[in-house]
């Protein structure tokens, strides 16, 4: 069994607020979304405007933490998320809006603490992961909330790149030989903006500024209606390897 040090650099709660009414409906979904990709078994969510209905926000966990074999996430101490395995995602899961306290546990020690996760204001309506990150000091992990979007149209696919790759400047993400990059300088441990692309199926690398291609997806599709997220982490050997979640609108 691994050595492991927890760390929760700031007893933050996170807010899972319906407030915000007038710019709640911005990036709602209108349909139900589909949810797959390695690691995580397909599942569907409910639409943005059904959750939003409920007075929920929907969350999920993502864990890109080679040192964390499973994380477990939990609200108020009660409402349980999934166990989440290294590479792997859970499904979306409602927790009611308002304040909520979010607590984590790495299942080493069987303790909770209290998560540093941005103070992210969670509104009623909207889909947010959380991302389980290398902690900054090589010890324990960090977390990260940020919202997921999905495209406005059917003709188009969304990517963005999360970099959790301990040690690695900034990255690029590029599609097969093309010359002009997809995502392009995003810094260890943040998250790009989505790019709005045409359809593609092949190869993405993901580089170093100099060129350097440090992990490669294969036979990757991109398709139009959909949005990916491509997370590049670090083995517990430190090589860089990388993942995708993908975030389909349902017909």
């Amino acid at each position: 069994m691994y050595s492991y040090q927890r760390t929760f650099s700031i007893a933050g709660a996170v807010a899972l607020a319906g407030m915000l009414a007038g710019c709640a409906g911005d990036q709602q979904s209108e349909s139900a979304v589909e949810s797959s990709g390695a690691g995580l078994e397909a599942s569907v969510s409910i639409s943005g405007d059904s959750a939003d209905a409920l007075d929920v926000a929907l969350l999920r966990v993502v864990n890109a933490a080679p040192g964390v074999a499973s994380m477990s996430i939990r609200a108020d101490s009660v409402s349980m998320l999934p166990n989440v395995s290294y590479k792997a995602a859970s499904a979306y899961e409602r927790l009611p809006d308002g304040w909520r306290q979010m607590e984590a546990s790495d299942g080493a020690t069987n303790q909770w603490g209290i998560l540093d996760a941005n103070n992210e204001m969670l509104v009623a309506g909207h889909r947010y992961s959380m991302f389980v990150l290398p902690g900054e000091d090589g010890t324990g992990y960090d977390t990260r909330i940020v919202r997921d979007d999905v495209p406005e149209d059917r003709e188009h696919a969304l990517v963005r790149v999360v970099h959790a790759a301990k040690g690695v400047d900034e990255v690029t993400l590029f599609a097969g030989a093309r010359e002009d990059a997809l995502v392009d300088d995003v810094g260890m441990a943040d998250d790009s903006d989505y790019e709005s692309v045409d359809p593609f199926s092949g190869n993405l690398e993901i580089r170093t500024d100099d060129g350097r291609v440090l992990a490669t997806l294969n036979a990757v599709q991109l398709s139009g209606g959909s949005a990916y997220t491509i997370v590049l982490t670090t083995s517990r050997t430190g090589s860089a390897e990388a993942f995708w979640i993908r975030d389909a609108l349902v017909p």
